[in-house]
């Protein structure tokens, strides 16, 4: 199921949580709307299930392959919803929640009791819970209640799926094995799916196509790598990890050349490094752009070393290295460094 949203927007009172968005979910990827709060993303998932209907603009539209659904009701659209935090049925067993969807059709379109209860442990198999078919939610893990949400989702066999911070409610471990477990997932079913986060390791782990919010509007659209190292803006770049910003100038004769420093024959640039993205020395470097830093905080816990470094201007500059180079180096706190970018971004102040 391909689905197209043209000019969509949503007002709540005045204020205008998707603005004109225009965009497009490719048949059979995962697509992750990321954002901060505010930014729209679960608004536009709502609209694209029907739980919100968009401003009335005759130039708007939301296609199901083509055709337009704006105004549709849910029950038309044939989507599978997860929540946050399961909305499972407390007073039924797992089998009763997976087979809730099914068993409320009307008697035209319900399946058969053999076939409900096929169905039903054919997807319990899948998200690997068919063993506790007869447990209560109570009883289970909180990975384990998603998968039974998501098992009930798929359960009624819908034609797009859509999950709105489906993890989010699940501490770090669970939800790290969650993603993965999901991805293979859709690996194995190739359905289109929506998937809202605002945690951009995880859209960047599990996500085909990843699009970027703010204040209602797309900053960017991209594969995980394109978001990533091609950042559109700046939004972009520091919405999608750590990174530092100088105010540097670019030489108006030679593109090329890039300053931190003034000088009269420049343009003023806004210059973006990564963590990341930085060689130290412990000598000056004559030919290559620098920044003499003196290290104020060592963090050598966790599977990179942290270094804080502080400029002659007195910012502060975060560098991440390997275990292996930060034991090459021998530095420790208070030293003079040498700071060199490997890789920068340039935006052009406004």
């Amino acid at each position: 199921m391909a689905i197209k949203i043209q000019n969509i927007s949503k007002t709540f009172n005045c204020f205008k949580a998707v603005d004109n968005v225009s965009v497009e979910f490719p048949d059979g990827k995962l697509t992750a709307l990321l954002g901060p709060s505010g930014s729209g993303k679960t608004t536009l998932l709502r609209l694209v299930a029907g739980l919100e209907s968009p401003d009335n603009t005759n130039d708007s539209k939301i296609l199901f392959n083509g055709k337009d659904v704006s105004k549709n009701d849910v029950g038309k659209r044939q989507v599978g919803f997860v929540f946050q935090h399961y909305a499972l049925f407390r007073h039924m067993t797992v089998f009763e929640n997976v087979a809730f969807g099914l068993t409320v059709m009307k008697k035209k379109d319900r399946p058969a009791k053999a076939e409900i209860k096929r169905r039903v442990m054919e997807l319990l198999q899948l998200v690997q819970l068919d063993t506790m078919y007869n447990r209560m939610p109570s009883q289970l893990s909180g990975g384990q209640r998603q998968r039974v949400a998501l098992a009930r989702a798929l359960a009624i066999q819908p034609k797009v799926l859509l999950l709105d911070e489906p993890f989010g409610a699940l501490d770090a471990k669970v939800r790290n094995e969650l993603r993965k477990w999901l991805r293979n997932l859709h690996e194995t079913l190739h359905f289109t799916s929506i998937f809202v986060t605002h945690d951009q390791e995880e859209a960047l782990e599990v996500a085909d196509q990843v699009i970027v919010m703010n204040q209602g509007r797309i900053e960017q659209i991209g594969t995980p790598d394109d978001v990533f190292h091609q950042p559109a803006n700046e939004f972009v770049m520091q919405f999608l990890g750590e990174v530092n910003v100088f105010s540097g100038r670019i030489d108006k004769n030679n593109s090329d050349q890039i300053h931190f420093t003034a000088s009269s024959n420049t343009d003023t640039v806004n210059l973006m490094i990564r963590p990341h993205d930085f060689e130290i020395h412990q000598q000056e470097q004559t030919e290559k752009q620098q920044i003499p830093a003196r290290i104020t905080r060592i963090q050598t816990a966790g599977p990179i070393v942290k270094i804080d470094f502080c400029d002659e201007s007195g910012k502060t500059i975060i560098v991440h290295v390997s275990h292996e180079d930060f034991r090459n180096m021998k530095i420790e706190d208070g030293q003079k460094m040498y700071l060199s970018p490997k890789q920068l971004y340039v935006q052009k102040e406004c």
